[in-house]
């Protein structure tokens, strides 16, 4: 019974449906890390907010530590909010198509590897940020990419070939938009092809848009793509995946803790790799290191 008490407690929330593969191989590979390592697992699948919620709660008062999130950035996103500002732990596990906020914090995306770097994790404090009151975690925006998002949702094919046909779809047919933008006291208008509010670097899928984000610096980095020929597409897309996206001399980047963004109509937003709408005023705030994550040492 000594030994028992000793054991590290584990929750998993799994969501089945998120990326490729079987999720019951996961758990099998889950189960066997805690047999080798004398940790005591607990699973439960994802859900609406308020079951999981409930699931916290009682974890906390048990005295749980360390809860993961079992796929992609939209399953890390529904359990972060829910730990902001808490003493409990986010571990993540990536079983997404994308697994942006794994990447940025240098999370292996194969689950086997993400289980062994807890050996040696470290935990850090993180930021994170609202979207017209949503909160998001690793990127969020409106354009383009919003737009991307919004089909890319709806197809069956997932991971990065489907992202990628995505973007050669929509690119031939979007055009930029006017939008004016007020951050930290400062006042520009700009004609883009898309604005991505950037808390972490990665969108994912080792699409990096915003190299240089920090995820405890207390800032936005924001994105602006300008108006392109359609020959600058193939350099843009090398760039998103070497890292290199900011060096083009066809994007800005602003840094801000606080902007409000203006847009003649209403449009798509995404969030996380979750997509929503807007009515043309969009709000974003960062709110600093109020979530603790495992990330590698």
């Amino acid at each position: 019974m000594r030994e028992e008490r000793e054991q590290q407690r584990y929750t998993f929330f799994i969501n089945p449906v998120s990326g490729h593969g079987s999720w019951y191989r996961t758990v099998r590979i889950i189960r066997s890390f805690c047999k080798r390592n004398r940790c005591v697992p607990e699973f439960y699948f994802t859900g609406d907010d308020e079951k999981i919620q409930m699931i916290l709660d009682e974890k906390e008062k048990e005295g749980v530590k360390v809860v993961f999130a079992v796929g992609g950035d939209g399953t890390v996103n529904q359990l972060a909010r829910m730990l902001v500002g808490k003493e409990m732990i986010l571990g993540i596990i990536p079983r997404g198509s994308g697994n942006g906020l794994a990447g940025h914090l240098r999370i292996p995306r194969q689950p086997r590897k993400a289980l062994e770097m807890i050996k040696n994790a470290k935990v850090q404090e993180i930021d994170y940020a609202h979207i017209n009151g949503i909160p998001f975690f690793t990127t969020a925006g409106i354009g383009f990419d919003a737009e991307v998002t919004r089909q890319f949702n709806q197809r069956s094919r997932r991971g990065l070939i489907g992202y990628l046909e995505t973007i050669l779809k929509v690119v031939q047919k979007y055009k930029p938009d006017v939008y004016s933008i007020e951050y930290d006291g400062k006042h520009k208008v700009v004609n883009a092809f898309l604005l991505t509010f950037a808390n972490a670097s990665e969108y994912g899928n080792g699409a990096y848009i915003a190299p240089e984000a920090d995820t405890s610096d207390g800032l936005i980095d924001v994105c602006l793509l300008k108006p392109f020929p359609p020959t600058a597409v193939p350099g843009l897309v090398v760039r998103l995946f070497t890292k290199r996206f900011t060096k083009s001399k066809y994007v800005e980047t602003i840094r801000a803790r606080n902007l409000t963004v203006w847009k003649a109509k209403p449009g798509s937003l995404h969030f996380d790799g979750e997509g929503d709408s807007h009515n043309g005023k969009i709000n974003v705030t960062s709110i600093p290191r109020k979530l603790k994550v495992m990330t590698r040492e």
